[in-house]
């Protein structure tokens, strides 16, 4: 039955009711039933937002997650989507964890640095 409100939803989710009608818009989450010009929704779409909110913080993009949702291309079933696009993920996240401690290493470096000029500095030979 549809009966949460986009209010409703917003409060349960702790989403701005404009994320979820752009969500809407964008294909991630259906359309919402209209109830003289209101939004209604099931309160699936709870669990449904929460799961979107636990793609966004792994990093996934907007455009990736409607490919999870809805994209039959990259597998027979959401399980599939989700493998197939996790695994890339996962090589994302690796390489930005590479550079990051590649950064910090240089940064913590460059605290004891005492060079006068950069012809002299060491610095660029840390990764």
């Amino acid at each position: 039955m549809n009966k949460l409100t986009i209010g409703t939803v917003s409060f349960l989710t702790d989403l701005p009711q404009s994320t979820i009608r752009y969500y809407e818009q964008l294909g991630i989450l259906p359309e919402a039933l209209r109830v003289h010009g209101q939004r209604r929704y099931n309160e699936s779409i709870v669990v449904t937002i929460e799961l979107i909110k636990i793609a966004r913080r792994a990093g996934f993009s907007l455009a990736e997650i409607a490919m999870i949702a809805h994209d039959e291309k990259l597998g027979s079933s959401l399980s599939l989507r989700w493998k197939s696009l996790a695994r890339g993920k996962a090589k994302e996240l690796n390489e930005s964890i590479r550079r990051i401690e590649a950064a910090k290493r240089l940064l913590e470096a460059g605290t004891t640095c005492e060079c006068t000029d950069l012809s002299s500095c060491s610095l660029g030979m840390i990764t």
